[in-house]
């Protein structure tokens, strides 16, 4: 059941499934929280899974002024405020990544647990997108499906979709309904570009886990170890031959990596996620 709460005049679209300890799911640019529905099952056997549209996608608000990462996190703590919790564990995944970053430096009090997929610290630092790979991101298409069709595949590891046509045509008919037009995701991606915690990341002190595909043709694989390297504590854990979409790839490796990693901070867990009064 969709819920929504005001952050600061923008109304947030989210939806909470499952049972357990809190876990906040942060997707990336061009894709709307409908997009957890491939990895929700596996998800929510394991948290109570909270999941959320961003600004300017799926159906929730795109303000007129311009907007940051951290306006972002700040949407997430309305949600966590909204539903009384006190703290969870917090998964963002590419451009999702970046606002998880600013919740554990922003409120290291609300973050149990960091995991960061497919991502980087900003593009002052990160090793830098291929050509081909900005092309992806900033071509425009007139009909949905066909931006669906040109852009997915390239985001999965190579070869996924041949192996998986009935499943990708799918994702298609699914994703189809919830696509953003190329202005809203356009202020999306501009708010990304401003990204920089490479000389933030160092403070944060939540339990960190770094996912990353070794197949990822979106984000360069070694910008996982740049974060890993940053962020005190933090470890990587290399996906074999999965792409940038793991979490659709491999649900059921994706949760049982994460609930493995959080389980293993039971006193942390002993006192945080508990509901507010």
């Amino acid at each position: 059941m969709t819920q929504r709460v005001d952050s600061g005049g923008i109304e947030v679209a989210f939806e909470v499934h499952g049972e357990g300890d809190p876990l906040v799911c942060i997707m990336g640019i061009g894709y709307s929280r409908h997009d957890w529905r491939w990895t929700l099952p596996a998800l929510s056997r394991h948290f109570q899974t909270i999941i959320f549209d961003n600004r300017c996608m799926g159906d929730t608000g795109c303000p007129e002024n311009e907007f940051t990462m951290r306006d972002i996190a700040e949407d997430v703590v309305a949600i966590l405020d909204r539903l009384a919790i006190d703290s969870a564990h917090v998964f963002g995944v590419s451009m999702g990544g970046f606002v998880a970053q600013e919740m554990a430096i922003n409120h290291p009090d609300r973050v149990r647990c960091l995991i960061l997929g497919a991502t980087h610290l900003g593009l002052k630092t990160c090793i830098p997108l291929s050509e081909e790979t900005m092309k992806h991101l900033t071509s425009t298409f007139d009909d949905p499906e066909q931006r669906i069709r040109q852009r997915m595949p390239y985001s999965l590891r190579p070869g996924w979709v041949d192996e998986h046509p009935g499943e990708f045509e799918e994702i298609v008919r699914q994703r189809l309904p919830h696509q953003p037009s190329d202005e809203k995701y356009a202020r999306l991606y501009a708010a990304a570009l401003t990204q920089d915690t490479a000389e933030r990341v160092g403070g944060i002190k939540a339990p960190t886990l770094v996912l990353q595909g070794t197949a990822d043709r979106v984000v360069p694989p070694e910008n996982a170890r740049l974060i890993a390297e940053a962020i005190p504590g933090a470890r990587v854990e290399w996906l074999q031959g999965a792409g940038h979409l793991f979490f659709i790839e491999e649900p059921e490796k994706l949760a049982g990596l994460i609930a493995g990693f959080c389980t293993q901070f039971d006193s942390h867990q002993a006192t945080g996620g508990q509901k507010r009064a």
